[in-house]
Formats: C-alpha cells, sequence, structure tokens
C-alpha cells in the first residue's frame, strides 16, 4: 500500500477505512515530529499550554540529544516541544496527571514535565530500586500511575 499522506493534507476519516485514516494521521505525526525535532535544539525546554484534544507524545530522539516530549493541535496541525534533553533520554510512555502534569517512563524513571515552562523533574527511579525499566505508563481510574 502505497502512503501518500502529506502533512499539509487534513486526515479525513468519512469514506474511507478507519485503518486508512489511522495510517494518514501516524504519517502526519511522524512528518511533524521530523520537523519539530529539528527545530528543537538539544537540552532545551520551550513549554506550551495545553488544551483539551491537544495530543501528546514522546520521541526517544538519539542517544547524544536525549529525547523529547511534544504536543500537536489537532487543529492547526502545529507541533510544539514541551520539553527536550535534560532527564528525557529514552523516553517510552506519556501520560497526563489529574493535575494536568505531563509523566513520562523514560529509561526506568518517571520524570514529570510542567507544560507551561518544560521543567523537569525525576519523579521515581525505579532502576535503582531494582525494578527494572517500564516502557508504558499509565493512570487507574483514581489517577494514580499504574
Amino acid at each position: 500500500m502505497k502512503n501518500n499522506a502529506r502533512y499539509d493534507e487534513p486526515v479525513r476519516p468519512t469514506g474511507i477505512s478507519l485503518c486508512r485514516a489511522l495510517a494518514r494521521l501516524i504519517a502526519l505525526i511522524t512528518a511533524t515530529t521530523l520537523l519539530a525535532a529539528v527545530a528543537a535544539p538539544p537540552g532545551q525546554s520551550r513549554g506550551t499550554k495545553l488544551k483539551p484534544g491537544d495530543i501528546i507524545y514522546v520521541d526517544s530522539g538519539d542517544g547524544p540529544d536525549g529525547g523529547f516530549v511534544l504536543k500537536v493541535d489537532p487543529v492547526t496541525r502545529k507541533t510544539s516541544v514541551i520539553g527536550s534533553g535534560g532527564h528525557l533520554q529514552l523516553p517510552y510512555g506519556v501520560v497526563i496527571d489529574t493535575n494536568k502534569q505531563i509523566i513520562v517512563s523514560d529509561s526506568g524513571r518517571l520524570i514529570g514535565v510542567n507544560p507551561e515552562n518544560g521543567n523537569q523533574s525525576v519523579i521515581a527511579d525505579l532502576a535503582q530500586a531494582g525494578w527494572g525499566q517500564p516502557f508504558q505508563i499509565a493512570l487507574d481510574s483514581r489517577g494514580f500511575i499504574i
């Protein structure tokens, strides 16, 4: 199957299969991620205001420069760098907690990222405790990290 998705082309699920719509959305996000990664200098955090419907995701980046936490506005398709470098080495999973703070699973640690200024803090170092390196993260119905 040829992928014809372009970053400036809207994803319209009407009249196409859900799988095809998702494939186009993934292609859109991938293209936007590459543009954002080039635009964000390593180690620099920027921050942004979160709005309902924003898409938050992580990109593992590369070893020397670390990873990224990114936001996509689903209406404008604009990508913003929320945080990069610093404690973010190889981020894998991301959630937004009940306090609207971003929590990232990264190399056996849980990293808190303030979405408005990009400041990072280590919430827990699971590797030091001998618990391994979780790749995903989720919240239960009460807002606790699982």
